[in-house]
């Protein structure tokens, strides 16, 4: 009972210190996205019957305490609707609460993932520590943006799909693609493993714009701000946009062609897969979507593949070039802004990691491979 009581004495503990950052971070930060969430969630609450009208460009948010360059809501209608409570909060105690849920999500991904690789003692503790330190995730809380509560989304559906409850983990990818299109693609290519997730990710996402004004949110998609064109995109689209139509295609094609004929069912390890070769396509990512290649990194640094050599080298020095990219990007005012450089870093962290993947997942017959596989079947007699 003792030791029940002090396990709810750290908890409450870990939340009040979560909750006191999330407060201080709420006015230390400028310039953050929240203003749109806000505002969008102001006027669905202000308004009789919700419509398009909050996707329009000039929202005007000069009552806000807060100012914002960019001013386009370019989510889903019914992420609206959940982020609507907020408009009966104030300005700074609603940011706060956008930065605790952020936090706290963050923070329970990590633990469902170290759990499914059955982590415990100082390969839960330090993991989990160490993980607080993913400069994208820090960006994350700083913009009050909601990449961390697509990492959880993630995280859980992958936690089902393990447990074989195929069409709920579609469903919360699908709910995580209505904050950010990309995790369509961790649904579509998980959908070659088992057709029933693409079908509870269908179900739900097509479900979900019988909500009325959904329709606006493909042309409010169009507003997203442009600063972070990818230079995959530069390079491609500089010939003409069918070019980079071609590299996506290819690229997307080769990942799934590599999912469909890998004997390999690891969900985890397919989805830490499929989340560099989904930014890798997207023609503008900006430095706080990278939290969810959090998911990758920790799958690989406490799982079994923990032994592969080659694996773990390509991750540490992926995540290393990607947090470099930090101190030369626009999320960090104090250092030199040299935003070529930035995406160039970026991009090499997720073709060494992507390409780290497709190795590990095509090369069935290597050494480590076989020592692996050999464990699972002595462990399992």
């Amino acid at each position: 009972m003792a030791k029940k009581h002090s396990k709810l004495i750290i908890a409450f503990g870990i939340a009040g210190l979560i909750a006191l950052f999330s407060v201080w971070l709420a006015k230390f930060t400028v310039g953050s996205d929240f203003p749109v969430f806000y505002t969008a969630a102001s006027k669905l609450v202000g308004q009789a019957t919700p419509n398009s009208e909050i996707y329009s460009i000039a929202i005007e948010n000069n009552y806000l305490p807060e100012q914002v360059q960019i001013n386009a809501f370019i989510y889903s209608m019914p992420v609206a609707y959940i982020l609507s409570p907020l408009a009966f909060l104030p300005y700074y105690a609603a940011k706060s609460v956008m930065i605790f849920i952020s936090i706290t999500c963050y923070l329970f991904s990590i633990v469902i993932i170290l759990r499914m690789n059955c982590a415990s003692g100082r390969w839960l503790f330090y993991p989990l520590v160490l993980s607080f330190l993913w400069l994208p995730f820090i960006q994350d809380i700083r913009s009050a943006q909601v990449n961390s509560i697509i990492l959880l989304l993630v995280s859980v559906a992958v936690y089902f799909a393990v447990k074989e409850r195929v069409f709920i983990c579609g469903a919360l990818l699908s709910l995580a693609a209505l904050f950010k299109l990309f995790p369509l693609a961790i649904a579509m290519a998980l959908g070659l493993k088992n057709w029933r997730i693409f079908a509870g990710f269908a179900v739900i996402f097509a479900s979900s714009f019988l909500i009325p004004g959904s329709a606006g949110w493909f042309t409010a998609i169009s507003n997203i701000y442009q600063a972070d064109l990818m230079p995959l995109y530069l390079l491609t689209s500089r010939f003409g946009l069918a070019w980079f139509g071609l590299y996506v295609i290819t690229l997307a094609g080769l990942t799934a062609l590599i999912i469909y004929r890998t004997n390999n069912n690891d969900y985890p390890l397919l989805v830490s897969f499929i989340v560099p070769a989904a930014f890798l396509i997207m023609p503008v990512l900006e430095y706080y979507h990278l939290t969810l290649l959090m998911f990758s990194y920790i799958y690989i640094f406490t799982s079994k593949y923990k032994e592969d050599r080659l694996l773990v080298l390509s991750a540490i020095i992926s995540f290393v070039t990607i947090s470099i990219a930090f101190f030369y990007s626009r999320a960090s005012v104090h250092f030199v802004l040299i935003s070529s450089l930035s995406k160039a870093l970026v991009t090499a962290g997720l073709v060494l990691l992507w390409g780290a993947l497709a190795f590990r997942l095509t090369d069935q017959k290597n050494r480590v491979f076989r020592k692996l596989q050999g464990r699972e079947r002595f462990t399992s007699l």
